[in-house]
């Protein structure tokens, strides 16, 4: 009875066994990519703004630096410029030399001296006219280029403070004579310490064109 029992126990728990329920696999879902696809960014980025001015502009201005379009008359004044700058060490040599030996021997300089003073004062007031003209109308076109900005500035104030000094010094020149003579009049020693002190401001700043580069 017992075993027929055990049997039939058996025999039931086959069907049941095969109808048990299967858990389903469990669902893998992908994280969404943080990283914006090509098709999503492109129209932002290159179709809107090859149409919309705004978004162009605001593309040019951080992507590329603003070029600076000079003149060519911007080249040619520059050149006389940098040529006249070279004759100026000459002529506050021939100035100072024939200015010492004026102060210093008075009526007994030697004719060179009394001769030439004039001609190296004329020409240095003469070149620094001209560089004036060419230095101050090309800062001006320079204005929006920020690449050597500060450099041309400094120099530009040194040699505006060295021609001051330069008007210095010819109103305390002493007189020359027609024939030669040294005559009164002007502070000689003020004379001789402001065009020193102008020549040097004045070299200073054109040596310092020559080394600080940008």
């Amino acid at each position: 009875m017992l075993a027929a029992l055990q049997v039939s126990l058996a025999a039931l728990a086959g069907p049941l066994a095969d109808t048990a329920p299967v858990a389903p696999p469990p669902v893998v879902r992908e994280a969404p990519s943080l990283a914006p696809t090509v098709d999503a960014i492109a129209p932002a980025t290159f179709q809107d703004a090859r149409f919309d001015p705004g978004i162009q502009a605001a593309f040019a201005d951080t992507t590329r630096k603003k070029s600076i379009e000079y003149s060519d008359g911007y080249y040619v004044r520059l050149k006389i410029h940098q040529y006249a700058s070279w004759a100026m060490l000459p002529f506050f040599i021939g100035s100072y030399a024939t200015g010492s030996d004026l102060i210093n021997n008075g009526n007994n300089a030697s004719s060179f001296s009394k001769d030439w003073h004039g001609v190296f004062a004329g020409a240095t007031a003469a070149l620094f006219a001209v560089n004036t003209v060419t230095g101050v109308w090309n800062l001006v076109e320079s204005r929006h280029d920020p690449a050597g900005r500060t450099r041309r500035w400094v120099h530009a104030i040194a040699m505006f403070v060295a021609e001051a000094g330069f008007v210095a010094t010819g109103a305390t020149a002493p007189e020359i004579e027609d024939g030669g003579e040294v005559g009164e009049g002007g502070d000689a020693s003020t004379h001789k310490a402001l065009a020193i002190t102008s020549m040097s401001i004045a070299t200073a700043s054109w040596l310092m064109m020559l080394i600080w580069k940008d």
